[in-house]
C-alpha cells in the first residue's frame, strides 16, 4: 500500500512539474526564426494598387539586420525588435516603423508614418525568397532611356496647375531605375520594369512610398503617381533631351531692402543660439532650413556632414533650422537628433518651427518665400547672403548630383578665399 501511494505522488509531482514548465513556456514568447536572404515587401495602397520593394534580411553580431534596396540605394535597418512571433522595425532617420506578425516565411502588418497626422498606416505584407520586384508577362515593347519632359497635376482640380519636372531614366533588359527632378527635389531612387507598354516604378526610403504607372507610346507617356495613401496625381511625359528646369539659386531671395539677416532659435537642448554669436563671426556660414522627416533633406544633411568635417577646421560653419512635424519641442528634438546621428552631422541643429511653409516664411521674415524643404543660404565672413539654393536633387539624380557637388565645394573654396 505504501508503494502504491508512493508512486502515485511521483506521478502527481510528474504532472505537477510538468504544467509548471509548460505555464512557464507559455508565458514566453514562441521564437520564429526569420528566414534570412531576399524579400518581397507590399504596401496596399488601395484594393487594386500594391507598392512593391525589395529588402534583404540578415543575421549577425548586431542580431537581425536588413536592407531596403531601391536601385543603387541600400538603406541599412539595424533597430528590429522581434518578440516571438512579433516584429517591430524602426526604420532609419525617419519617424515611422514596420509592425508585423510572421508565419509560413510570410510578414503580415502594417506601415506606420508618425511623421504624418492622417492616412498615416497602410497595410504591409512580405514574403520570403522573393527577388522580383515587379511580375512581367511581356518583353519591353519601348526603350525609354534618356531624359523626358514632364508635367503632373491633380485630375480633380477644375483648372489643373502642371508641376513641370524632368525624368531621367536608365533601362538594361526591362528592368528600369532613373528619377523625377523637380524643382524643389527628386523623387528619389525609382525601380521597376517596363511590361510590354506599361511603365511601373516603386521606392520605399522609411518615409516617402512611391508608386508610378504609365502607358508608354513611343515618346510619349501618359501615367499615375501614388505617394501613399494620402495623395496621388497624373502625370504626361515627352521624350526631350534639351528638357530644362528653373535655376534653384533664383527661386528664393531676400525681400527688398534686407542685406543681412538675423535669427534666435534653440538648440535640440532648448539653449537660444544667433547667428550673432561668436561662434559664427568671421565665418563663412551655411543655413540650412530643412525638416528631420524629409527625405530631399537626409540628402542634403548628409552633403553639408561631410562639408563641415572637410571645411571646418578652415573657417566654415553650419546651422540646420528644423520645421518639425510637432509642436512638442522634446519630440521635435528626438526626431533631429535621430537623423543627425543616423547621418553622423555634427553641426549646428536648432527647432525653428513646424513643418508649415508659411509659418516657416513667417519665422524666417526676411526671406520672400519658403518654396521648399531644404532651402539654402550660403553667407560670407562678413555676413552677407551670397546664394540661396532652393530645393535638392540628391545622389538619385546622378550626374546633376555630382555637379551640383563640384559647384557647391568651389563655392565654398570662394568664400573662404576672400578676406
Amino acid at each position: 500500500m505504501t508503494k502504491k501511494i508512493f508512486s502515485l505522488l511521483l506521478i502527481v509531482a510528474s504532472v505537477f512539474t510538468s504544467c509548471k514548465n509548460n505555464s512557464e513556456n507559455n508565458n514566453e514568447p514562441e521564437s520564429h526564426d526569420l528566414p534570412e536572404g531576399k524579400w518581397r515587401g507590399e504596401l496596399l495602397l488601395s484594393s487594386e494598387e500594391k507598392l512593391p520593394f525589395i529588402f534583404e534580411l540578415r543575421k549577425n553580431d548586431l542580431g537581425t539586420t536588413f536592407e531596403i534596396l531601391n536601385g543603387e540605394e541600400k538603406i541599412f535597418v539595424d533597430d528590429i525588435e522581434v518578440n516571438g512571433n512579433e516584429i517591430t522595425i524602426h526604420l532609419p532617420l525617419f519617424d515611422s516603423h514596420i509592425k508585423a506578425t510572421y508565419a509560413d516565411k510570410k510578414l503580415n502588418g502594417k506601415w506606420i508614418n508618425n511623421a504624418r497626422k492622417e492616412n498615416n498606416e497602410i497595410p504591409f505584407s512580405a514574403e520570403h525568397a522573393i527577388d522580383k520586384r515587379f511580375n512581367t508577362s511581356s518583353k519591353p515593347n519601348h526603350n525609354i532611356t534618356g531624359k523626358w519632359e514632364v508635367g503632373f497635376y491633380n485630375p480633380k482640380d477644375s483648372v489643373p496647375v502642371v508641376t513641370k519636372a524632368i525624368g531621367e531614366f536608365q533601362q538594361k533588359a526591362g528592368i528600369i531605375t532613373g528619377t523625377f527632378m523637380t524643382t524643389t527635389g527628386d523623387y528619389r531612387f525609382l525601380e521597376g520594369v517596363l511590361d510590354g507598354d506599361i511603365l511601373y516604378l516603386s521606392c520605399f526610403d522609411g518615409a516617402h512610398a512611391f508608386l508610378f504607372k504609365a502607358n508608354v507610346q513611343g515618346d510619349r507617356m501618359e501615367g499615375e503617381f501614388w505617394s501613399g495613401i494620402h495623395h496621388y496625381e497624373k502625370w504626361v511625359g515627352e521624350r526631350n533631351e534639351s528638357a530644362t528646369l528653373p535655376d534653384p539659386e533664383k527661386l528664393t531671395s531676400l525681400k527688398e531692402g534686407v542685406e543681412k539677416i538675423s535669427f534666435t532659435f534653440p538648440d535640440l537642448n532648448g539653449n537660444n543660439v544667433s547667428l550673432e554669436d561668436q561662434k559664427f563671426k568671421n565665418k563663412v556660414t551655411i543655413v540650412q532650413i530643412l525638416g528631420s522627416w524629409c527625405p530631399n533633406c537626409a540628402d542634403e544633411t548628409k552633403f553639408l556632414s561631410d562639408i563641415y568635417k572637410q571645411y571646418n577646421s578652415r573657417g566654415v560653419e553650419i546651422i540646420g533650422l528644423c520645421f518639425e512635424t510637432t509642436k512638442e519641442f522634446e519630440k521635435a528634438s528626438a526626431n533631429v537628433k535621430k537623423m543627425a546621428q543616423g547621418l553622423n552631422a555634427d553641426y549646428t541643429f536648432l527647432i525653428a518651427g513646424t513643418s508649415n511653409k508659411q509659418e516657416a516664411a513667417q519665422a524666417l521674415p526676411f526671406l520672400n518665400h519658403v518654396l521648399s524643404f531644404p532651402t539654402t543660404m550660403f553667407i560670407d565672413k562678413k555676413g552677407n547672403v551670397r546664394k540661396i539654393h532652393t530645393g535638392f536633387s540628391g545622389p538619385a539624380t546622378g550626374k546633376y548630383y555630382d555637379t551640383f557637388v563640384s559647384e557647391t565645394t568651389a563655392f565654398i573654396e570662394k568664400l573662404l578665399a576672400e578676406k
